[in-house]
């Protein structure tokens, strides 16, 4: 109860926890999909759907962001220059323009 498994699809432990050593690993979505549909042939289990494998990675965004927002460092320092793209702090007019992240 009230843990990342709870409420999840009905998938093995073993793709949940290949999933989340492929998100520590900055590996992208479309070659995690690829290495997981080979591996559940190999094993002769179902193959899992993009959209699960879509969920858990979003769900370790969340987790990451989460963490992060609770471990906040200051920039710069005493003597030190921060330099900020601006274009971060700002909201998109009429959803016109490049999307920022």
């Amino acid at each position: 109860e009230n843990t990342f498994f709870e409420g999840t699809c009905k998938i093995s432990l073993q793709d949940i926890v290949a999933i989340l050593i492929c998100f520590v690993l900055q590996m992208k979505v479309t070659e995690v999909i690829q290495n997981l549909r080979s591996w559940c042939h190999q094993r002769g289990d179902k193959e899992l759907s993009c959209g699960t494998v879509v969920d858990y990675y979003s769900y370790c965004r969340e987790i990451a962001e989460i963490i992060s927002s609770h471990h906040v460092k200051p920039f710069g320092g005493k003597d030190k220059t921060v330099q900020i793209d601006e274009t971060f702090l700002t909201k998109r007019k009429y959803h016109r323009g490049r999307l920022t992240e």
